[in-house]
């Protein structure tokens, strides 16, 4: 089954990276229950991650997501595993066909750009407004996970994610995503802010 693909324009190598790993890992946890070969088709996902985590984080999204399609394709046709009762490639043909399906999506004019600036801009307002209410010390809100849905000017629903993250013993960041879906898929971007950057 494949990955639900972003339903916007992805405009940065590092959410073409991030709809790509997100196919892995989702092709590497069909594999874990696959009928047929597991080894063989764990190994053969692990074999394009390996690839994919090779290819250089450059370019527009789209020629990123070219290169990237092509490092899994050179593994699709060289992997062979001999153990493979039924299939010696596993699931690496898997993972090729959605990115190619991903960057097919990404040249339709169907899907709707999202202003980036704007989820930038909402995604620091919210850090810093959850920066401003967090207790000092923190305690247990350290542990807390927050989800929030708001509004830009543009009319454009968000849906943010937010969690502490502990850098020292007294030191914290929060880190936040911001995304256009309440299923919280593929985020547009992500930012943090330690807890004393509140200006």
């Amino acid at each position: 089954m494949r990955v639900k693909p972003p339903n916007f324009k992805l405009t940065t190598t590092q959410q073409m990276h991030d709809a790509i790993d997100r196919i892995l890992t989702g092709r590497l946890k069909q594999a874990y229950n696959s009928q047929y070969d597991v080894g063989v088709c764990v190994r053969s996902v692990e074999a394009g991650r390996e690839a994919f985590e090779e290819t250089a984080v450059k370019g527009t999204a789209l020629e990123y997501g070219r290169s990237a399609k092509k490092a899994l394709s050179k593994v699709h046709k060289t992997f062979y595993d001999s153990s493979g009762e039924y299939t010696s490639r596993g699931m690496i043909g898997d993972v090729c066909s959605d990115v190619y399906q991903l960057l097919e999506d990404q040249q339709s004019d169907d899907l709707k750009a999202i202003d980036m600036k704007e989820a930038h801009d909402v995604l620091i307002h919210e850090i810093q407004e959850l920066i401003a209410l967090t207790p000092q010390p923190l305690g247990d809100a350290a542990c807390a996970n927050i989800k929030l849905k708001t509004i830009g000017t543009s009319g454009t629903k968000y849906y943010i994610a937010m969690q502490y993250e502990q850098k020292s013993d007294n030191e914290f960041d929060v880190l936040g995503r911001i995304y256009n879906n309440s299923k919280y898929q593929v985020p547009l971007l992500y930012d943090r802010l330690g807890l004393t950057d509140n200006d």
